[in-house]
């Protein structure tokens, strides 16, 4: 979506850490390929919108508080692991990825957003 076409937002934009960037930009860019699936469908459109918008924030650096807790869980749903590894190699994955997790949910906490309501929490 070209700039001008974006959403302005008068909420500070909030400084992602590098290696976090790349994980939340491509949740947005799915975020919008799985409301384009769904384009057809009625309530879809407010959702590819938003994603858009999102990737837009991204391109400018303008990502802010809203837009980074809008994305934190999705990139932790996507991250997080399926199964339970059974080597040590995926044990060093696991715990990468738990690690990615827990700095993912310290920047939603520091951002002052809330976890989602448990649904099936160890």
């Amino acid at each position: 979506m070209d700039t001008p076409d974006a959403i302005q937002s008068d909420d500070d934009a909030v400084v992602i850490p590098d290696h976090l960037r790349e994980l939340l930009s491509a949740t947005a860019d799915r975020m919008l390929e799985d409301g384009c699936d769904n384009a057809f469908a009625a309530d879809m459109r407010d959702e590819v919108i938003a994603a858009v918008h999102l990737i837009d924030a991204f391109e400018r650096d303008s990502l802010t508080r809203g837009d980074a807790l809008a994305l934190i869980p999705g990139a932790i749903d996507w991250e997080m692991p399926v199964k339970m590894p059974h080597t040590l190699e995926g044990v060093e994955q696991y715990l990468s990825q738990l690690d990615l997790a827990r700095e993912l949910i310290e920047l939603r906490d520091r951002l002052g957003g809330q976890p989602p309501e448990p649904t099936n929490v160890i």
